[in-house]
């Protein structure tokens, strides 16, 4: 890697140097002598192919006799591997070489900002130069090339080196003035750290109050990427940011220098010959680049890498990193990254089946997007630039509820609250809830850090363990980080690991980006992340939500003989529900399927959801928006209103326990096996 930055970066250094003495074409006279043409382009993503055309498209125009003015109204970086393995740094040397100009910023512009680690210390921790220049530096070595943004007030030490406006005056000493406009969402696509000290502001006012700045130019024009809309005596040159990248706008604002009068063409690059010499250049340096990058994925969809989200929720991407840690358990890929001293004595596989398999990865360790676009190892290193390996912790579910309780300490996130929510857990193989309406019970002080251990479980829930009934007594694998094998932040359960008496829990040797996540993502549909994993699965539920009250307690019934499982011929059952379990038998004397099952909560309650279990009497339900509440007919046609902001609601379903049912129909209740739930007259 450091060879191959070196030699393509030393190319390209002496051809800026030599630049001066290289053969030109002299100008002639021809169809554009006394036109000037302003050549754009936007939406570049990366795409170095693109480079030698455009060059070769402005060498033309300049031998028929224009003025050329080449420049790119936003997003010409990110999206390829060639910009993503040194974040920008010869994309940027290359589009001078090609005869760039001036430059709008857009939203992916900023996507490769400082870096979570120093390149110094990231050739430290991986073996390898790697690049992290943000775009201020970038644009210090490329002195040549101007960036325009109008509306961006403020800079910061990674982004500066840009001035809203520019004006250049051609050979013939036509002075045309630029200015750049930014898509206000960047903030919401860009890392927080990236843009710390610079607000996007409203692109109207400033294109307005540039007009009146530029107003002395001969041609005034706008850069934009912002969806702006047009403006009195400014030329609009516009290109909407895009998720995808795609294919670049090209194109030719051709002016009148006796009269100011212009048109717009289009450029069909495809038929065009590339520049013989840029195009030599950039064909050895994608060699090279594709030589120490040989695994390249894709990616249709943005993961959110903002650090308030991810600590403050579940985020696609904190599923896609515990999804490909708990992949990499279940496929038994990590079979062959057990240390030998483990393989010696037997300890060479995950030892409980793949239904007790789940997943945790803190929020702290996810420190960047991933974009659209390819995919590589520098990629994922942005998200995680930590070469942590893969570990395997076994935890009763007793210890797996109470981590989770520590580690939501910090929820819901805020400013006071930042760094305590660091460590929340992304899960995999897991359901759960963290009510912020209880407060946290802290315990002592973790290791004089910042953290506390959980003296009891007030706020954590968890529903379900890959779709089946949370057992505190059961024993999960959990797969994680060797930081928190090791104790990080408050795993301070993972680090005890008190109840796994045969010690298998271990430290692998497997890295977690080089071998988890991407071989995840290289098993998915054509390698690709797409929509299943942009969508959030609802495996974590943050909020308060009031518990159900304990209705009036009824009698203890005598006892009741234990049903069989035909029990409809026990004359007094009326309903069974069992935890777990979609399916109700029900007052109708038929089976029927529900979309949400009953659960035992931390308190031990039977909690059940209110719709499914009103059925099962007999009972319609409807929700009434207008009073928050759920209309309950009963089948001997009662009425009754229940206000469902009293109630405990998970992912969009009432739950009650199973006391309030009892009560609500006039039922006795008991339990069988601590599983199954029977309601009886």
């Amino acid at each position: 890697m450091k060879k191959m930055l070196s030699k393509v970066l030393c190319v390209v250094l002496v051809i800026l140097l030599t630049a001066a003495v290289l053969p030109v074409t002299l100008r002639a006279a021809g169809d554009y002598d006394g036109k000037t043409v302003v050549l754009y382009t936007g939406n570049i993503r990366g795409n170095v192919a693109l480079l030698p055309l455009v060059a070769a498209v402005r060498a033309d125009f300049e031998a028929r006799g224009a003025d050329v003015i080449l420049v790119d109204t936003g997003n010409f970086l990110q999206g390829t591997r060639y910009t993503s393995f040194n974040s920008g740094t010869t994309m940027i040397t290359l589009m001078v070489l090609a005869g760039y100009d001036v430059v709008a910023l857009g939203t992916y512009d900023f996507a490769f900002g400082t870096g979570a680690i120093s390149a110094a210390r990231m050739a430290e921790l991986h073996g390898d130069v790697v690049d992290f220049g943000p775009l201020g530096k970038l644009l210090e070595m490329n002195p040549g090339l101007r960036a325009v943004s109008a509306n961006i007030s403020g800079v910061n030490e990674f982004f500066h080196n840009f001035t809203a406006n520019t004006v250049i005056t051609t050979d013939s000493g036509v002075e045309v003035g630029f200015f750049g406009l930014t898509d206000t969402a960047t903030p919401d696509f860009i890392l927080e750290s990236n843009l710390v000290g610079m607000q996007f502001t409203n692109p109207t006012a400033a294109a307005t109050a540039q007009a009146d700045l530029l107003a002395g130019a001969d041609v005034l024009v706008a850069l934009s990427n912002a969806n702006a809309g047009a403006f009195p005596g400014v030329i609009m040159l516009e290109n909407t940011s895009v998720p995808l990248p795609g294919v670049p706008t090209v194109g030719a604002l051709v002016i009148d220098n006796a009269t100011g009068a212009y048109e717009r063409r289009s450029i069909d690059l495809g038929a065009v010959s590339p520049d013989p010499f840029l195009a030599g250049i950039i064909a050895e340096f994608k060699a090279e680049v594709n030589e120490a990058f040989p695994r390249v994925f894709q990616s249709t969809v943005l993961l959110d890498g903002s650090i308030a989200a991810n600590r403050s929720g579940e985020t696609n991407l904190g599923n896609l990193w515990a999804d490909a840690l708990r992949w990499f358990a279940v496929s038994g890929e990590i079979n062959a990254y057990f240390g030998e001293d483990d393989v010696a004595a037997g300890n060479n596989r995950i030892h409980v089946p793949a239904e007790n398999i789940v997943a945790l990865w803190n929020a702290g360790n996810l420190r960047d997007f991933l974009y659209p676009g390819e995919v590589i190892l520098q990629d994922l290193r942005r998200v995680l630039p930590f070469p942590n390996t893969v570990a395997v912790v076994y935890l009763t579910g007793a210890e797996l509820l109470e981590q989770l309780e520590a580690s939501a300490q910090g929820v819901p996130h805020s400013d006071a609250t930042h760094a305590l929510s660091a460590s929340f857990m992304h899960v995999s193989g897991i359901v759960y809830t963290v009510d912020t309406g209880y407060a946290f019970n802290p315990g002592v002080p973790y290791r004089d850090r910042i953290w506390y251990t959980a003296a009891s479980v007030e706020r954590v829930t968890i529903t379900s363990i890959n779709g089946l009934p949370f057992d505190e007594n059961a024993l999960y694998a959990v797969i994680t980080s060797n930081a928190n094998f090791n104790g990080m932040d408050i795993s301070y359960v993972l680090f005890a690991r008190e109840n796994d008496v045969q010690n298998w829990s271990t430290i692998t040797t497997a890295r977690v980006v080089d071998h988890a996540v991407m071989g995840y993502i290289a098993q998915l549909p054509n390698a690709t992340v797409g929509a299943v994993q942009a969508e959030i699965q609802g495996r974590i539920t943050v909020g308060a939500a009031q518990r159900a009250p304990l209705p009036t307690p009824q009698p203890t019934p005598a006892p009741q003989p234990e049903p069989t499982p035909g029990f409809r011929d026990v004359q007094t059952a009326v309903l069974r529900m069992a935890i777990g379990s979609y399916v109700i038998d029900g007052f109708s004397g038929t089976d029927f399927e529900v979309d949400a099952a009953p659960f035992r909560d931390a308190a031990g309650r039977v909690m059940v959801p209110l719709r499914g279990a009103a059925q099962g009497f007999g009972a319609s339900v409807q929700w009434v928006r207008e009073t928050a509440s759920a209309m309950i007919v009963t089948a001997d046609g009662q009425t009754i209103e229940i206000n469902v902001n009293e109630q405990l609601v998970i992912n969009g379903r009432t739950f009650v326990t199973a006391e309030f049912i009892a009560a609500l129909f006039n039922t006795g209740i008991t339990e069988l096996g601590g599983t199954i739930i029977i309601f009886y007259q």
